[in-house]
């Protein structure tokens, strides 16, 4: 399972955005040495950003990278994970 979560962190005093939270789960479960399922593994990914409604294409993008590198983390985690499994 994964799950992609983003919300608003903070606001400023007239009542505009300044900062976002994205949040990334998964669960997962790896199958032992005599081939029964472990128990659920969960990792978690989060990443916090100021953001500017005066540079949305940049803070677009920023969110997109931040995501990108949320999703490699997790990936490399896992990766490690699996193989200390073996």
């Amino acid at each position: 399972k994964d799950e992609f979560d983003k919300r608003i962190l903070t606001l400023s005093s007239t009542g505009t955005i300044r900062e976002y939270e994205l949040n990334y789960l998964v669960l997962y479960r790896i199958k032992n040495s005599n081939n029964e399922w472990g128990p659920t593994i969960r990792i978690t990914s989060r990443r916090i950003y100021s953001y500017d409604d005066q540079d949305i294409v940049a803070k677009q993008e920023e969110e997109k990278n931040l995501i990108k590198g949320m999703k490699e983390q997790i990936i490399r985690t896992m990766t490690s994970q699996i193989s200390a499994a073996k």
